[in-house]
């Protein structure tokens, strides 16, 4: 009888360690991979940088046109305005850049504050495509 009870009390401390063990480490593990931090624990909490975007084609504006957008996207919430920089316009030639339009589109980003651009270099010139695919810009 006293066999069957140091048994069970040993059965029982190895559950408690394990199920212990298990919570920490996925404590840890959640907190490596995540960052989670508890706010009832902890006042400073970590600084996240924010995650709303959106998708443009900035180019088809007039001036004018383009500071009311940027307006609007900032007015909407969004930090990040993710904006094609199509390589075939910029380098339409081997060594002749046109940076004019994009220039001028960065500036305007930059000048709505809380706004960042994200640029997103596309579209292959013709000179420089693979001959195999000479018809296919990107």
């Amino acid at each position: 009888m006293k066999a069957r009870w140091m048994v069970f009390w040993a059965c029982l401390v190895l559950l408690t360690g394990s199920l212990v063990g298990a919570w920490s480490t996925s404590q840890q593990r959640a907190e490596a991979l995540r960052g989670w931090e508890l706010a009832t624990e902890t006042q400073n909490l970590p600084y996240r940088l924010p995650l709303a975007g959106v998708n443009v084609e900035l180019t088809q504006y007039t001036p004018e046109e383009l500071s009311a957008e940027l307006e609007r996207i900032a007015a909407a919430g969004f930090t990040w305005v993710r904006q094609p920089f199509l390589w075939s316009a910029i380098e339409p030639e081997r060594g002749r850049w046109v940076w004019d339009t994009y220039d001028a589109l960065v500036a305007a980003v930059t000048a709505h504050e809380g706004l960042k651009l994200v640029a997103v270099l596309d579209g292959t010139p013709p000179w420089a495509r693979h001959e195999l695919a000479p018809e296919h810009p990107f």
